[in-house]
């Protein structure tokens, strides 16, 4: 926004200019409102679709490990189940663990 004297000044020089440029700022203000509003719904929408992406992958790997084990071949069936279960939980300790900003 122009200071008050230029405001006056761009009216004096266009009648309604002041007036015009008040309602672009405040327009571009509305805009940009909206657009952080969007990207914050955009966030929330990839960090569900993060956590879902990640419990599919999750049970997908623990089922093939019980599979595995079913099928006679326990140590790759148990590899699998501890990289199941070891994944997100070395993923969730080493975020708790860095500092927030």
């Amino acid at each position: 926004m122009p200071h008050p004297e230029a405001l006056i000044r761009y009216n004096d020089a266009q009648p309604g200019a002041a007036d015009r440029i008040i309602k672009m700022a405040e327009k571009e203000q509305g805009h940009r409102h909206f657009v952080e509003k969007l990207i914050g719904s955009a966030n929330i929408i990839a960090e569900y679709f993060g956590l879902a992406l990640a419990a599919a992958l999750f049970g997908g790997i623990a089922y093939l490990g019980f599979q595995l084990i079913q099928k006679g071949y326990p140590a790759t069936g148990v590899t699998a189940l501890t990289g199941a279960i070891l994944g997100p939980l070395v993923t969730f300790l080493s975020e708790r663990r860095k500092p927030s900003n």
